[in-house]
């Protein structure tokens, strides 16, 4: 698994447009389902937020209808 942080974690707090910023410190990059199962319950357990980013898409920060 991939972990991120500081500036190479950077790209992924914005989106494709530059128009939304998180503040994101860590990126985790699993490679497999069971590391993200991992994941997902330790942050549950440690009361940690998790967003998960599908690739930037146009999707992004739509508004809803």
């Amino acid at each position: 698994m991939a972990v991120l942080m500081d500036e190479d974690a950077r790209p992924y707090n914005t989106d494709w447009m530059n128009k939304y910023r998180g503040l994101g410190s860590v990126v985790l990059r699993p490679k497999t389902t069971a590391q993200v199962a991992e994941i997902m319950k330790y942050c549950d357990a440690e009361n940690i937020a998790v967003v998960p980013q599908g690739g930037n898409t146009g999707l992004v920060g739509t508004p809803k209808a």
